[in-house]
């Protein structure tokens, strides 16, 4: 996948891969919000791309940090609200709605929803922070960086 068009954008089945990888998260939560992080160079490439596209799914900008830690920072930065966080890989496009639904259930039961913020599991390529409100609803959240 070495060329000049980052993977992210590579079309697959006449859209970019980043697309894709939106849609499977908000098949499996409709009223999930959403923060796409990105080189500050490609922000204005990937917004050029939804307009081509007609891609017209609510989401949040945040600027890529020199390191893939330093960019899952800057998104979770813009995370306003406690709920479950979902931090996925853009480029992988795949991800299963049942992979999403169980992910929850990678997390010790043991932890508190306060010291979640620290412990990052990674079942295939996804990985969660999870906090609950005070009222103990949950809301969900995705942080795709690309």
């Amino acid at each position: 996948m070495q060329g000049t068009i980052p993977k992210q954008f590579l079309e697959l089945a006449g859209r970019p891969v980043l697309m894709h990888t939106f849609e499977c998260f908000k098949d499996y939560d409709p009223d999930m919000e959403f923060i796409l992080v990105l080189p500050r160079r490609q922000m204005d490439v990937w917004k050029d791309l939804c307009g081509r596209h007609q891609f017209q799914m609510e989401h949040k900008l945040a600027f890529g940090g020199e390191t893939r830690f330093h960019s899952v920072k800057n998104g979770l930065e813009m995370v306003s609200e406690q709920g479950i966080v979902f931090i996925h890989d853009g480029v992988r496009p795949l991800v299963s709605k049942q992979t999403i639904q169980n992910s929850p259930s990678y997390l010790p039961a043991y932890l508190h929803p306060e010291s979640l913020r620290s412990y990052i599991p990674t079942p295939l390529y996804t990985y969660i922070l999870t906090y609950l409100y005070s009222s103990y609803t949950l809301r969900t959240l995705c942080v795709l960086c690309g």
